[in-house]
């Protein structure tokens, strides 16, 4: 997960440019079978969409299937752990968030850097803070007053314990002071939250916008405010966190790709060939843009992995500081 009092550690990927590569893929990986491509998101989410719009392209290069295989469970987790043990091949490959990063210190059974072989991160995507159309809040300022006016009543819906929605919340509520205390109700994907607005079932939701924005356009929900630092060119009437409660806030969530430990470099980078370049599809680009999230694509996986530790270290202090446990 990336906030504006990281930026300046961590740079903005979004500025590199792509680094166009100079290695033939069948020199270093010829795949003979289908690749499996598992996203531990429910089908429908957006991180599937994105997912499977991937695979579609990747495999007009690889020229055999590659197939997405949703495993759902744990915020993200259960996914996770399943393709990081799948034999290190290049056969097996996964999408992950910055949830899983959460995972580390939360979960003591899971290190990312230790359990995958990073590729690339490919986008960016904000958060919007989300409620029934027939919800009394009307703005942020709204909701804020009813959380402090009512103490640990106002539900909150989230995709998970430590997943990007939950740990935007925290981190909001870190800048806000760290008193703004909810009902949190932790479902297993953020498409399960999200239809729990739907079903005013939850007085709110952080939601990630992938899951978020499609109901938001159906008038299904309605958004407060969102994280980015400026407002989506899909959602132009919705302002920012910065310019309703909270100047100079941001808070946008990693979209990356890994694979199991001990996955040979050579296959390592050649994965990353074929990620980066079916992320600068036109078909993915468009896409990127309908879902509202950022093309951001690593210059390498190296370079990303040294990103993934400095964002690791930040998210370990945020959950100590925070008092978050596995069984908050």
């Amino acid at each position: 997960m990336v906030n504006r009092t990281r930026r300046a550690v961590l740079g903005s990927i979004a500025t590199l440019p792509f680094l166009a590569s100079q290695r033939a893929f069948a020199a270093d990986f010829s795949p003979s079978r289908p690749i499996t491509l598992v996203v531990p998101w429910p089908a429908g989410d957006g991180t599937d969409v994105i997912s499977r719009v991937l695979a579609n392209e990747m495999q007009k290069d690889l020229k055999v299937p590659v197939m997405v295989k949703n495993v759902v469970g744990a915020a993200g987790l259960v996914g996770a752990q399943g393709m990081s043990n799948a034999s290190p091949d290049g056969y097996t490959f996964g999408m992950m968030s910055s949830g899983h990063i959460t995972h580390q210190t939360l979960y003591k059974r899971w290190e990312l850097l230790k359990a995958t072989e990073p590729i690339a991160n490919v986008a960016t995507a904000s958060f919007a803070f989300m409620v029934h159309p027939s919800s009394r809040f009307k703005t942020m300022q709204d909701l804020l007053s009813a959380i402090r006016e009512k103490p640990d009543q106002i539900t909150m819906a989230t995709g998970g314990l430590g997943s990007p929605a939950h740990m935007c919340w925290e981190v909001f509520n870190s800048k806000m002071g760290g008193n703004l205390k909810v009902n949190h109700v932790p479902y297993k994907s953020g498409l399960e939250s999200a239809q729990a607005v739907m079903a005013n079932q939850v007085d709110f939701a952080s939601s990630y916008i992938g899951s978020a924005f499609p109901i938001i356009n159906q008038k299904q929900a309605r958004a407060l405010a969102i994280t980015s630092a400026s407002r989506l060119k899909v959602l132009p009437d919705t302002p920012t966190i910065a310019e309703s409660v909270l100047p100079k806030f941001e808070y946008l969530t990693l979209l990356f790709y890994g694979a199991p430990r001990g996955t040979p470099a050579a296959i390592v980078n050649a994965l990353y060939d074929a990620v980066a370049k079916a992320s600068r599809s036109k078909e993915m680009l468009a896409l990127l843009d309908q879902l509202a999230h950022q093309l951001d694509i690593s210059p390498s996986p190296s370079s990303f992995s040294q990103q993934l530790q400095t964002v690791i270290t930040a998210e370990s202090k945020l959950i100590q500081d925070r008092g978050i446990s596995a069984n908050t």
